[in-house]
């Protein structure tokens, strides 16, 4: 049987762009991780570099060189001028070690996990619905899990660091009066509200093993006489009062049932008036996208028993709780801030 090669006349011709991504993407992240560890980001930080010149300082092979070089510039991180190579203006963001909202560290704990960025780990996670990360538990299970490491923390303090200064500048932030961050890793949210807000008192709680790195990081801001570091398990100890809980990528570590739970303590130890804000990134209502979300939604997979919520699902989470006047505000590129309040 001869099958046709001739497209319809009726038939639309869809691009394969979006298959090529599916192939491509993958070896573009693992080339950025690469082109890191070797050192590109920091050679062409003040000045430009010809290939030539890149592959000697890397000691590879020139063809290899713009590979690599190539994957940063199609993401933006490096650009050309005249006759070499430098980083742009947001790979000197996010690349230069002397600046707080450096990404190394975030790099640096995936090298360390790349174990888990493979076919096989990601087949075993979507059909045992298990998180692959600790073979042993969960990830925030024990004080002595990745989890409680300064590799992870400073992960988690360097990717949200923008964020964090972005959304605190909310007028919300004015009506409050202390905020109390719950399994807030380094403080970074809690000391960017506190910063943004001169009159803001801030209580950072978390489990015993994370607070010596909660406390380097608010001694490190000279915050040391407006946040406290609380130590507290979340599930069985009452929470610390306060008028504004603040959650950032809880909700997505946990299944819904245990979200509730959360939201539900929330709004029993708040006062009348009093606020409740989850930060994370949410999938737009039918849950098609946007890619970010999806991606971000697959490492909860991976790493946690969580997922990425809808506005809507959070929506509907807080007002199982109780909270009423339930808004989104956008914050820093895909972030979104959800609020909630106690009458």
């Amino acid at each position: 049987m001869l099958i046709s090669t001739k497209l319809s006349q009726e038939s639309e011709i869809f691009s394969d762009e979006k298959l090529q991504l599916i192939t491509g993407q993958i070896f573009v992240g693992q080339a950025i991780l690469v082109a890191y560890k070797l050192g590109l980001f920091k050679i062409i930080l003040d000045k430009s570099f010809s290939l030539k010149e890149i592959a000697v300082n890397l000691s590879i092979n020139e063809r290899a060189a713009q590979a690599i070089v190539t994957c940063a510039c199609s993401l933006d991180l490096v650009e050309f001028v005249e006759d070499g190579y430098r980083l742009s203006a947001l790979g000197q963001m996010y690349f230069d070690e002397k600046k707080p909202e450096y990404y190394g560290k975030v790099l640096d704990l995936l090298i360390q996990e790349n174990h888990v960025m493979n076919f096989e780990i990601i087949k075993q996670c979507l059909t045992s619905n298990r998180q692959q990360i600790c073979k042993e538990g969960e990830l925030f299970s024990a004080s002595e899990s990745l989890s409680s490491t300064a590799e992870f923390i400073a992960s988690l303090h360097h990717k949200a660091y923008n964020p964090a200064f972005f959304w605190s500048k909310t007028n919300l932030l004015g009506l409050c009066k202390k905020m109390v961050d719950l399994g807030g890793g380094s403080g970074i949210h809690t000391i960017a509200a506190c910063l943004n807000h001169s009159h803001l008192l801030g209580l950072v709680c978390d489990r015993p093993g994370v607070l010596p790195h909660t406390s380097r990081y608010i001694e490190e801001f000279g915050l040391a006489d407006r946040i406290i570091p609380v130590s507290l398990n979340i599930w069985e100890d009452p929470f610390p009062l306060g008028d504004l809980y603040f959650l950032s990528d809880i909700f997505h570590d946990w299944t819904r049932e245990k979200c509730i739970f959360l939201a539900k303590k929330c709004f029993q130890h708040l006062p009348n008036k009093g606020y409740i804000i989850i930060h994370e990134m949410l999938f737009n209502p039918n849950k098609t996208g946007p890619l970010l979300t999806a991606a971000y939604n697959m490492k909860m997979m991976v790493w946690t028993e969580g997922q990425q919520f809808s506005f809507l699902e959070i929506r509907d989470i807080l007002q199982e709780a109780g909270f009423k006047e339930i808004r989104k505000e956008k914050a820093l590129g895909n972030w979104s801030i959800v609020v909630g309040q106690k009458h």
